[in-house]
């Protein structure tokens, strides 16, 4: 797929970047005092925003052209990717216009992208700081793929890893690729003893609440094993949620466990994780990211 020159990560971290601004200087949120008074935030948002909108435009009308040369095609059944059942469906016997398509792509492609480097990058990190929990996964990997570094990665494998589950679920748990999620109220809702009303915006802070001594024993170490076993087994349902719950939890999660999970095994398997460089410093974006950048080193394994 072609990707244009223009429309590189830079400007996805430039836009996060600004809406983070924005959401903590109130008088930014209006969209004539955002332009007056912060000018250059509001070109690199509206470059970020073209770049995205030009981006997904092309990818819909590529895909569109390719439907309509294969429309007389009989093929058998088969589930469709999201795209072409986006531009197959109707909403009262009309077709979804061109913008609606565009703002679910948009979704799928912005937040499908910085969140899975993000959550990817500090699991990296954490192995690379610790060699015990290296040690263990790579033994596990070994174990199930041996030594064929060609052998691809198939769905049926992570069933076969549960030291693997773990680890990035503990990872998810310390580093949360967004850190906080916001909600409207639809209810009065009861806190010691008073209430927040009904159609209150509220923002639940996921990176606290995975930290939280009365739910995790030692919630700053980072040990997978605690995913195993009876520890694991008492949490409550809603205790772990690194993506959201309920009816509006990420779309995305199971597609983006199966990369992270997919981009771990590849990584471990071809090098050893060192821990090289300064460490991070979290820093929430909307996206987590680090100040100093996430740094470990690489080095080829030999079998």
């Amino acid at each position: 797929m072609w990707i244009p020159r223009w429309c590189t990560p830079s400007k996805s971290r430039c836009l996060t970047n600004v809406l983070a601004t924005r959401f903590m200087r109130p008088h930014l949120l209006f969209p004539q005092l955002f332009r007056l008074c912060w000018p250059s935030g509001f070109r690199k948002q509206q470059a970020g925003v073209n770049c995205l909108h030009q981006f997904t435009n092309g990818i819909i009308e590529q895909r569109r052209l390719l439907l309509a040369r294969q429309a007389h095609q009989v093929e058998p059944e088969k589930r469709h990717a999201l795209l072409d059942t986006l531009l197959r469906a109707t909403v009262d016997g009309q077709t979804l216009t061109d913008k609606q398509i565009r703002d679910e792509v948009n979704t799928f492609i912005f937040e499908g992208h910085d969140t899975t480097t993000s959550a990817v990058s500090f699991c990296l990190y954490l192995l690379s700081r610790h060699e015990a929990v290296q040690k263990r996964l790579f033994e596990e990997l070994n174990e199930h793929y041996g030594q064929n570094l060609s052998r691809g990665v198939v769905y049926l494998d992570f069933a076969e890893l549960p030291y693997l589950n773990c680890v990035v679920k503990e990872s998810l748990r310390l580093y949360p690729p967004i850190p906080a999620v916001a909600r409207c109220l639809e209810k009065d809702l009861a806190v010691d003893g008073g209430y927040v009303p009904a159609g209150t915006n509220v923002v639940v802070l996921l990176w606290q609440l995975l930290r939280d001594e009365t739910l995790f024993a030692n919630p700053l170490l980072f040990h997978p094993e605690r995913h195993l076993g009876a520890e694991a087994s008492r949490l409550g349902p809603y205790s772990y949620i690194p993506f959201s719950a309920g009816p509006r939890n990420c779309i995305g999660q199971k597609f983006a466990l199966l990369e992270m999970k997919t981009m771990v095994i590849k990584m471990v398997r071809h090098y050893q994780l060192l821990p090289m460089g300064v460490d991070a410093q979290p820093s929430i974006k909307i996206v987590l990211r680090s100040k100093t950048g996430v740094n470990f080193g690489l080095r080829p394994r030999s079998y």
